[in-house]
C-alpha cells in the first residue's frame, strides 16, 4: 500500500478511533469535543463567507503558541490599506477559547482533521484568497485542494530537524505536500538546508514572527500599578507558566531568600490547586493586592497579565521545561531579564539554546541549583545590568520576520 492510499485510510478511520479513545482518555475526549464543534462551525463559516464580499485570508494556528506566531502576521494584514478578512482555525480548545474573541479575526473556529472530502468541503466554503500555515501544520489534503483551486499559501516560523518525522523514509508523501507550497518562511539556516537535502526548495530564511510579538508587547507593556509599588525596591521572581514540578522548587525559595519576592504565574488556572498554594505560603491573588499588601507571594489568577508583568521583575524562571516543554522564554527576554528554567525538555526551543550559549538563560535540576543561581545573581547587580542589554540587543536582532513575510504577501493581496 502507498504512503498516500496509508494516510488516506488513517483520516477515514481517525474519527471512529478518537470517538473510542475518548472514553479512556481526556485529552482525546475533548479534542473529540472540538472535532464535533469543527462540524457545527462550518455552518457559521457558510453564513459569515456569505456576507463577506471582499478577500478572506485563512490563518490556521494549531494552538495558543501558534497563535502568538501567526499574530504579527495578522496585525500587520490588518494595517494594509484594503485589509482582508481574516478566518482563524484551530485544532485545540486551550488556543480557541482564548482567542475566540480576538478582535482583529473576523470568524473563528475548529479546523476539521484533514479528510479527501472534509478538507475540500472546508476550503469551498471559506474559498480564501489566500491560506497561511504556522509553524508544522502540513497536511496533505488542505494542501493538496488549496494547489488545486489555485489558491496561494504559505508555512511561517517552521523550525526543522533532523529527528522530524517528515524526513523519516516513510514520509515522502509529507515532504512532497511541502514541494507544493507557494513559499515556506523558515526560522533558520539550519532549516533550510534540511529542507534542501530533501528537493523542498521554495523556501526562504525570515525567522520567527515570535521576536516581532515580544518587541511589541514591550513597547505597549501595561502599567500594573498596585504590582509596580508592591514590587518596589525589592528581587522579584517572575516565574511564568508553570506547573507543579516548578512550584514545588520555586515555592521554597521564599523560607530562604527573605528579601526575595515572587510573582507566581501559574500554566493552569484551577482555583483549588491555586487556594492551596495561596493557603500554605501566605500568598495573595491579584485580585486582593492593595497598596499596603505584605505577602511576598503573589498568585496571579487570570489571563493575559504575563507578558507585562516580566517589566517588575529582576530574574524570571519560566516552566515547562521538567515536562513535555519549555514555555515561551521571549516574553521574559525582551525585558533583559536573566531567565531560568528546568534542565530536561529545552533544547527543542531555539531561543533557550542561543541564550544560554550567550550565558543570558541557564537550565537548573534541583532546587540547589535554583538557589544557588539566585544567589549569584541577586549578589550581581552589575552583571545584571550588561546581561539586560545583550539579552535585549538578542531580541531586537531577531525581530524583523513579518516584515520579510509581509513582503510576499501584499503583491498578492492586492
Amino acid at each position: 500500500m502507498s504512503n498516500n492510499a496509508l494516510y488516506t485510510f488513517a483520516t477515514r478511520i481517525a474519527p471512529s478511533l478518537i470517538n473510542i479513545g475518548a472514553v479512556f482518555s481526556r485529552k482525546l475526549a475533548v479534542f473529540n469535543d472540538c472535532q464535533k464543534k469543527a462540524k457545527s462551525d462550518q455552518i457559521s463559516l457558510k453564513a459569515w463567507r456569505k456576507g463577506v464580499p471582499g478577500k478572506v485570508c485563512w490563518i490556521h494556528c494549531a494552538s495558543l503558541g501558534e497563535f502568538e506566531q501567526g499574530r504579527p502576521i495578522i496585525e500587520a494584514l490588518k494595517k494594509l490599506e484594503n485589509p482582508p478578512a481574516v478566518a482563524l482555525t484551530f485544532f485545540s480548545s486551550s488556543g480557541y477559547e482564548i482567542r475566540k474573541n480576538y478582535p482583529l479575526a473576523d470568524w473563528v473556529g475548529y479546523l476539521p482533521l484533514d479528510h479527501p472530502i472534509g478538507s475540500s468541503k472546508f476550503i469551498e466554503i471559506l474559498n480564501p484568497s489566500l491560506a497561511i500555515f504556522v509553524k508544522y501544520e502540513f497536511w496533505p489534503f488542505y494542501i493538496q485542494h488549496l494547489a488545486k483551486a489555485g489558491i496561494p499559501f504559505f508555512a511561517v516560523s517552521v523550525l526543522m530537524r533532523k529527528d522530524h518525522f517528515i524526513f523519516k523514509i516513510y514520509a515522502e508523501y509529507f515532504r512532497e505536500s511541502l514541494r507544493k507550497f507557494t513559499q515556506i518562511f523558515v526560522q533558520n539556516t539550519d532549516s533550510e538546508l534540511l529542507l534542501a537535502q530533501h528537493q523542498i526548495t521554495n523556501v526562504s530564511v525570515a525567522g520567527d514572527t515570535r521576536f516581532d510579538t515580544v518587541v511589541k508587547n514591550r513597547e505597549n507593556a501595561k502599567e500594573l500599578a498596585l504590582v509596580k509599588t508592591w514590587a518596589a525596591n525589592a528581587h522579584i521572581l517572575v516565574a511564568g507558566s508553570t506547573w507543579p514540578a516548578d512550584e514545588e522548587l520555586l515555592l521554597n525559595l521564599l523560607s530562604h531568600f527573605p528579601s526575595l519576592k515572587v510573582i507566581l504565574v501559574p500554566h493552569e488556572i484551577h482555583t483549588e490547586a491555586l487556594e492551596k498554594i495561596k493557603a500554605t505560603h501566605n500568598g495573595i491573588f491579584y485580585a486582593d493586592l492593595k497598596p499596603n499588601t505584605t505577602s511576598r507571594l503573589l498568585i496571579i489568577n487570570q489571563i493575559g497579565l504575563l507578558s507585562s508583568l516580566y517589566q517588575y521583575g529582576t530574574v524570571a524562571y519560566v516552566g515547562g521545561a521538567f515536562g513535555k516543554g519549555l514555555h515561551n522564554i521571549l516574553e521574559a527576554a525582551t525585558y533583559g531579564l536573566p531567565i531560568l528554567f528546568g534542565n530536561k525538555s529545552y533544547e527543542k526551543f531555539q531561543e533557550a539554546v542561543d541564550l544560554i550559549a550567550l550565558a543570558l538563560a541557564k537550565p537548573i535540576a534541583s532546587y540547589e541549583e535554583l538557589a544557588n543561581e539566585l544567589n549569584i545573581l541577586m549578589a550581581d547587580s552589575e552583571t545584571i545590568a550588561k546581561n539586560k542589554i545583550k539579552t535585549r540587543a538578542y531580541i531586537d536582532e531577531k525581530a524583523g520576520a513579518t516584515a520579510q513575510i509581509m513582503e510576499h504577501l501584499i503583491p498578492i493581496h492586492k
